[in-house]
């Protein structure tokens, strides 16, 4: 009987950062990280701190997620979520944990909106 390998389709064999699927899943992770920390961190860590490690996950998803051809639809997506989500978090419609789930994610899609439109002025100077 001969061995057959089994093959994960979500984990890459090799990383190429050519592809989009690892800024689909950093970003998807940066989410999650922030909505799950959003929620048990900020009794844990002073509100700062957590703040500060959302915007490095957001740096880090905006150096990995967009490219050249995306750039501007994911700007513009993330600047309209990022305005959308800090106007829901300011208004006291939503419980406390609601509100600092919205913050959170604001905080990281804006450091990843601060990446990608870098790479973009920096792509039109060349």
């Amino acid at each position: 009987m001969a061995k057959t390998k089994i093959r994960f389709p979500l984990i890459p064999a090799r990383l190429d950062f050519s592809d989009k699927r690892q800024g689909f899943w950093a970003l998807l992770g940066g989410l999650i990280l922030a909505g799950l920390g959003s929620l048990t961190m900020p009794s844990i860590f002073s509100p700062g701190a957590w703040v500060n490690a959302v915007i490095v996950l957001g740096v880090i998803v905006g150096v990995i997620n967009a490219f050249n051809k995306e750039a501007l639809t994911f700007l513009i997506t993330a600047l309209s979520a990022t305005f959308m989500l800090s106007v829901l978090a300011s208004s006291q419609a939503f419980p406390y944990a609601v509100m600092q789930l919205f913050s959170s994610v604001s905080y990281l899609l804006a450091a990843a909106s601060v990446v990608v439109s870098l790479k973009v002025v920096y792509a039109l100077t060349r």
